[in-house]
């Protein structure tokens, strides 16, 4: 098939909003890029959810489609939705297309749904083409490879802008486990940590919420899973137990205490947690909601360059995932 000609498309796709008397009020250009066939049938779904609530021209990337191939339509009532087939289409041309399609009045953000994240030759000039790059290092694979290697391209693009939705997913978490130390006989605790137990269905999950914890206290990295304390050193143990992305189980040990918070098993909409400190005891419970794709994303929209705790917490990953290795 022959190369496309993207300006006549984006003609045809301009003359087609023209006829139907409806203004394009979208407010941003959301590129999405994927080469799984089944990642883009997962994507297509997610991100209409998105544009449905925040007006886009939507431009899919599908690698798993020859060039020349291409589908337009609505996104939603005020925005554009066009597929682009981009199989064997080198990064260059990527740019290209993504640059003559985007709306130059909105900022663009990037979706990227591809089986490789950083280590693909296509992701940093894409990334660096965009407002904000969202990416999930846990999406394909459940190791920790995909993690390592979005850490190790922060460090070298710092003025990149990244979120990850294996981080994100998190939040419930985080707030559970803050809320832990509430009370200020659990918050003495925090100083005498001394193990951290995880039990997640992958492992970027399970890192990000170990190294969010070591950057909010302070710890350095010691080894590949240690880290050290003002008072010593604190263990991390990763158990893989469950579906992928899905945290089953968090378990703090202090040399006082114990602080779980698991997914109730008979709501698995509620994150439990028990505290024992001495003899002395409590349970209770937490939402574990906000979790689905769509809201996901429109978090990592609407933050943006401003989370600095997500920096911090990939800073740590990235170091206990590299730690021993050569630098480069």
């Amino acid at each position: 098939m022959s190369a496309l000609d993207l300006p006549a498309v984006l003609e045809t796709l301009r003359a087609a909003r023209s006829g139907s008397g409806e203004p394009n009020t979208a407010t941003m250009t959301l590129a999405v890029f994927v080469d799984d066939a089944a990642v883009a049938a997962w994507a297509r779904e997610r991100v209409r959810a998105v544009a449905d609530k925040h007006p886009s021209r939507v431009i899919l990337l599908d690698a798993t489609i020859p060039e020349g191939t291409y589908h337009i339509g609505r996104s939603s009532a005020h925005g554009d939705w066009l597929e682009l087939g981009v199989a064997g289409a080198a990064p260059d041309r990527l740019i290209s297309m993504l640059e003559t399609g985007s709306l130059p009045e909105a900022p663009m953000l990037l979706m990227w749904g591809g089986r490789q994240t950083a280590s693909d030759q296509r992701f940093e000039p894409l990334a660096r083409l965009a407002r904000t790059t969202i990416c999930s290092t846990s999406m394909i694979e459940t190791d920790a490879a995909a993690l390592r290697d979005l850490g190790l391209f922060v460090q070298r693009q710092p003025s990149v802008t990244v979120a990850d939705l294996a981080y994100l997913r998190l939040a419930p978490w985080q707030e559970c486990i803050a809320g832990f130390f509430d009370d200020p006989a659990e918050a003495a605790e925090l100083a005498r940590l001394e193990e951290i137990e995880i039990a997640c269905g992958s492992d970027a999950e399970s890192y990000y919420l170990a190294c969010w914890l070591a950057s909010r206290l302070g710890w350095s990295v010691a080894g590949p899973r240690t880290f050290s304390s003002e008072r010593g050193s604190v263990e991390l143990s990763i158990e893989r137990s469950g579906p992928a992305r899905r945290m089953q189980r968090v378990t703090l040990h202090s040399s006082k205490g114990r602080f779980v918070a698991e997914v109730g098993h008979e709501d698995p909409d509620a994150i439990i947690l028990e505290t024992t400190i001495g003899g002395t005891g409590r349970r209770r419970c937490g939402p574990l909601g906000g979790v689905d794709i769509a809201s996901l994303v429109e978090r990592a929209i609407l933050e943006g360059e401003g989370d600095r705790v997500f920096r911090d917490a990939l800073a740590v990953a990235t170091q206990l995932l590299t730690f021993g290795a050569p630098r480069s």
